[in-house]
């Protein structure tokens, strides 16, 4: 799944703790009791390089990539650790089990073990050499298999037990995947910036639209370029229609959904409606780009040397 808004990202790691990390490097940690983000650690980069997020793992590990490095961070140690590799640039990756990934590289789809910060044991090329520019990836327990998005060949399925692909979409979608998420045991939503949500079967794969812009319709999303979505435990489907703030859908009862946004002298709506992303902490739901009631501006809790002018509001919706 993408949360980045200007030169930073929101995440939650695997204790629902919540984070912004800056693509130059800083590692910012939500302390409620506080009421604003604290930075925890900087991580000094070339200044010819981003810092690009991978993933969170089980074992309290941020994984990033720094050009052609692969960094982990330990939370609850505080470090930074860098694991050798010979994979080129890595673009994303999922962890399937304790120390087990899936990455994708500019040289394809590899799946990795990873001990003491050492990778232990990688496999060939996975995809046949058709995937080599994959930026989104992600793993669905239940049927054990990947769902992957890649720019040049579109949306691709592999199975880990039979190690192959079985279902690929090359000419499907017009547009760029921004986000996949699951919503059951056999289903994964898929985000577009331009073309709605589409819902794919991934048991006997397939995929049909699901959720778009319908005008004549007042429970609809308003716009089909979604800039993230989620599924909250009740399988409610929050979508960020960016620039139209958050609709809440229940796909059981259509009658019930909520549309999120900014009104004008109502101090308990969104300051604006461009909201980047969507998901959930310990307490409630939060989303990024414009502010509802968890916290005000990012940019007054963080430090000036921070890149902080380019940080959007963090919200909350209860």
């Amino acid at each position: 799944m993408d949360y980045y808004m200007g030169n930073c990202r929101l995440l939650t790691d695997n204790r629902n703790g919540l984070w912004v990390v800056t693509r130059n490097g800083y590692l910012w940690m939500y302390n409620p009791s506080l009421d604003k983000f604290e930075c925890r650690n900087h991580l000094v980069i070339p200044n010819d390089v981003s810092l690009h997020f991978l993933c969170v793992d089980n074992s309290s590990h941020i994984w990033f990539s720094v050009g052609n490095r692969l960094i982990a961070y330990q939370i609850l140690s505080n470090t930074f650790h860098r694991v050798d590799h010979s994979l080129a640039a890595i673009s994303c990756m999922v962890e399937v089990a304790p120390g087990e990934y899936f990455v994708g590289s500019d040289e394809g789809l590899f799946g990795i073990t990873i001990k003491n910060y050492a990778v232990d044991r990688q496999t060939g090329e996975l995809s046949g050499k058709r995937y080599s520019r994959i930026h989104e990836i992600l793993f669905h327990p239940y049927t054990q298999r990947l769902v992957m998005f890649d720019y040049s060949e579109g949306l691709g399925v592999w199975d880990m037990k039979s190690e192959q692909l079985v279902g690929t979409w090359n000419r499907l979608l017009n547009s760029r995947v921004s986000g996949l998420r699951i919503w059951d045991d056999r289903t994964v939503l898929v985000a577009t910036d331009g073309e709605g949500i589409f819902r794919m079967d991934i048991v006997n794969p397939d995929i049909t639209s699901f959720i778009q812009t319908d005008f004549e319709n007042d429970n609809s999303i308003r716009t089909n370029r979604i800039a993230d979505v989620f599924v909250d435990d009740q399988k409610l489907i929050w979508v960020a229609d960016y620039p139209e703030g958050v609709s809440m859908i229940d796909v059981e009862s259509p009658d019930d959904y909520k549309w999120y946004r900014a009104r004008s002298g109502d101090s308990h709506s969104l300051t604006n409606n461009r909201v980047n992303a969507v998901l959930h902490d310990s307490g409630c739901l939060v989303c990024n780009g414009s502010r509802y009631q968890l916290f005000s501006s990012v940019d007054r809790l963080m430090e000036p040397d921070c890149y902080a002018s380019s940080l959007s509001d963090v919200y909350c919706i209860v």
